[in-house]
């Protein structure tokens, strides 16, 4: 027979009793990717609008 605290260790062992330090190392919550944003401009150069256009005029291509 130990003592008190060492009794009460082996008991919590057997019958799966976590501390407090183990239930603050496994109640963690997911950690949460921050979400991404994108400006205006960024935006449209991804749906391609923001390309500039050409056209064929005289047999040579110009820029609108």
């Amino acid at each position: 027979m130990g003592t008190l605290r060492g009794e009460i260790e082996k008991w919590n062992k057997l019958n799966h009793v976590l501390n407090e330090k183990d239930k603050r190392k496994t109640e963690q919550p997911p950690k949460r990717r921050k979400k991404e944003t994108f400006s205006e401009r960024e935006l449209r150069e991804l749906m391609g609008t923001n390309r500039s256009t050409y056209h064929r005029s005289r047999g040579a291509i110009r820029q609108k």
